[in-house]
């Protein structure tokens, strides 16, 4: 499994035990990126943009202001879990 498929497959599985979901754009929206996905709520309320840049990966959260209150310690779960499951991948050496 390549880094990507695995990234976004641990993602999917993470986000959902908060009822998040994470869809791939059809084309990316953000200069530069070659693959673009967007982490959302039910209601779709954005909280993170994950994407593929250059061969690596970059993510952006969504700012506060245009989120509900409560929704920051979710932004903030969010950027961990990013974070947690990039560095899984990279441990495992997938190409």
């Amino acid at each position: 499994m390549k880094t990507t498929e695995l990234i976004i497959s641990e993602l999917q599985k993470s986000l959902s035990l908060k009822g998040l979901q994470i869809n791939k754009l059809d084309s990316p929206v953000t200069s530069g990126y070659s693959e673009e996905w967007d982490i959302q709520d039910s209601e779709g309320w954005n909280y993170a943009g994950f994407g593929v840049k250059n061969g690596g990966y970059e993510y952006t959260l969504a700012p506060n202001k245009s989120l509900p209150f409560e929704a920051q310690s979710t932004i903030d779960w969010v950027q961990a879990e990013i974070i947690r499951i990039h560095q899984l991948a990279s441990s495992t050496g997938a190409p």
